[in-house]
């Protein structure tokens, strides 16, 4: 990526919150935005208290609880697969919930390991890698050792598992494998890390703003390790459970189908970033120049601040329009269609994912996971940013209202039936806005 010849200020002039200010240019997903017609605030809190039940010491933790209380996991769930059964809608919340949990924790150790080099911030992955092939191999192993959530996982993953058949399964756990490798690599960021309580004197600090900058990866390299700690080959891979659909290893594996697995990581990854800026800085001290995320990624390279933000929009809607280039492109291709049950499956799937990605943003835009505790409704498609340490702040222009935006019932019956916000034809069009 080149990088542009006027002086722009440095990385390090972002540190001074103040100055994180710009303007977010216009975007609403082009994808289904749906919510489950199963979820409800009943569901959402039996699932919360299910999570910190499994949570193991940290349940005693008030804050720890609050966070899961009060962060929106479950509606993750709700709106990137919209259309599973009253069944299939408790166990996905109940798994996302738990990987909501493990990405924190993982955060957590990642930062003590820093603070306290004897630690393996990698240590408790090989927990998951055990349980995992314990599954896989039809075992029911279990240790004193592993964290309670993962112990949580376990319990979710064999309830879900009874519903796959063996091929599915081992789809399954190579895709959370995947995520572990990824989030492994991530970590690797770190290994080189100046110590900030060594910070003294005006060249100690001069010293550490030189490390934070030669620190931060080149764009490649940072989509690289975000691609897989972002999970987006195993949540598409839970489309499988959540539409009742089985693909062949052949479909799954095609060219196509990887290489629109990698778009729709690329999207999430982008639109996580784009959307969530707020919560990334307060977890890395507040300080801009320490963040793993696209915008000091950027400005490292040269763009300023608005000039970054502006590049990720225009990367996302780029993005957009190949993942439905992709999807067009699998339904056309004979190999993937070779009689009208693996085309029927096949649009099932695609049908998912263009759901998944819809509620992946619309879940990017509301949830108070990223957003501040006490944030209610959806933040703007545009508008001014201004950054505040307790909530998401955009001035827009104009006063706006998402045509999804709905109250969420207090309950629902099982087996209700699914009604959609998003079209219901089984058309897939390269853009729809």
């Amino acid at each position: 990526m080149d990088v542009q010849s006027k002086q722009i200020p440095g990385i390090e002039y972002y540190d001074q919150l103040d100055r994180l200010q710009f303007h977010y240019p216009h975007y609403e997903s082009p994808f289904r935005v749906s919510i489950n017609a199963n979820f409800s605030y009943w569901m959402d809190s039996y699932c919360c208290q299910w999570a910190i039940n499994t949570s193991g010491p940290m349940r005693m933790n008030s804050r720890y609880v609050s966070s899961i209380r009060n962060s929106d996991l479950g509606f993750f769930s709700a709106v990137t697969f919209p259309t599973a059964n009253w069944h299939r809608m408790e166990k996905l919340m109940k798994w996302c919930m738990m990987f909501f949990i493990v990405d924190d924790y993982h955060d957590i150790v990642t930062q003590q390991s820093k603070d306290n080099k004897q630690i393996n911030c990698n240590y408790f992955w090989q927990h998951m890698i055990d349980m995992l092939n314990g599954l896989e191999h039809n075992q029911c192993l279990n240790s004193d050792e592993w964290p309670d959530f993962i112990k949580g996982i376990q319990s979710v993953l064999s309830e879900m598992y009874f519903d796959y058949n063996d091929v599915q399964i081992r789809r399954s756990v190579r895709m959370i494998k995947d995520y572990i490798d990824g989030n492994v690599l991530e970590t690797e960021w770190f290994d080189d890390d100046d110590d900030d309580e060594n910070v003294n004197n005006e060249n100690d600090i001069e010293k550490r703003k030189k490390a934070d900058k030669e620190e931060l990866p080149d764009w490649d390299t940072y989509m690289k390790a975000r691609l897989g700690s972002v999970g987006g080959q195993m949540s598409l891979q839970l489309i499988e459970y959540a539409k009742e659909v089985s693909l062949t290893d052949d479909q799954f594996n095609h060219t196509l189908m990887h290489r629109l697995e990698r778009a729709v990581s690329e999207e999430m990854t982008l639109v996580n970033d784009y959307l969530t800026f707020r919560k990334e800085v307060a977890e890395n001290d507040f300080r801009f120049s320490k963040m793993r995320h696209a915008f000091p990624v950027l400005v490292n390279q040269g763009f300023t601040l608005q000039e970054s933000v502006n590049r990720v929009h225009q990367m996302i809607m780029d993005k957009d329009r190949l993942i439905f280039r992709l999807m067009n492109r699998i339904m056309s291709e004979p190999s993937l269609n070779v009689d009208p049950s693996a085309s029927a499956q096949l649009r099932l799937f695609l049908e998912g994912v263009d759901e998944f990605v819809g509620g992946y943003w619309r879940h990017a835009v509301t949830a108070r996971r990223y957003h501040g505790l006490n944030f209610k409704g959806a933040i703007p498609p545009e508008g001014h940013f201004r950054y505040d340490p307790n909530m998401t702040v955009i001035v827009s222009s104009t006063l706006y209202r998402y045509r999804w935006l709905s109250d969420i019932p207090n309950n629902v019956q099982p087996n209700i039936e699914w009604v959609g916000s998003g079209r219901r034809d089984n058309t897939i069009n390269e853009k729809r806005t």
